[in-house]
């Protein structure tokens, strides 16, 4: 990882950034983000019950707030796009991502089995599985470059 004119970009690898100070149980977790170009695939992870040893491991033990805003060019639907708990949940408003390089904000509560995510202020998705974890900050691959802002309410 390096930081080139504020931008946090990853060279090789999936690029995990991981929080390890402490667990959180409930919680709120503000993200402020933009994406390099138009789109981006990448992600937040949260609800990673153990400290990853591999870079894979928040993928198959966590649940990551997906950061897609065009899932259909890499044939995906829309259980795959921004604000959504990949795989899991999907929008309640469709297209609330803003494209790069506009700024973008999650705020991802965590309350009990509860994940509720907010995009750009609007009430996105809600998903009553999960149990809690630590958090996984975004993740960021070469061709997956972006601006993140105060991460931690």
């Amino acid at each position: 990882m390096s930081v080139e004119d504020g931008m946090i970009r990853g060279h090789g690898g999936m690029g995990l950034l991981y929080w390890a100070g402490e667990k959180f149980g409930n919680c709120k977790i503000r993200v402020v983000w933009k994406m390099e170009k138009t789109n981006s695939n990448a992600g937040v992870f949260v609800r990673v019950p153990i400290e990853p040893y591999e870079e894979w491991m928040p993928v198959f033990y966590g649940h990551e707030i997906q950061i897609d805003n065009m899932p259909e060019l890499s044939d995906e639907t829309e259980y795959h796009s921004t604000g959504m708990i990949y795989s899991l949940t999907r929008p309640l408003v469709p297209n609330m991502g803003k494209p790069g390089p506009e700024w973008n904000t999650f705020e991802i509560t965590l309350d009990g089995p509860r994940t509720i995510v907010y995009l750009n202020g609007g009430p996105y998705i809600h998903n009553p599985a999960g149990v809690h974890g630590r958090v996984q900050s975004p993740r960021f691959g070469e061709e997956q470059d972006l601006h993140p802002y105060n991460r931690i309410l």
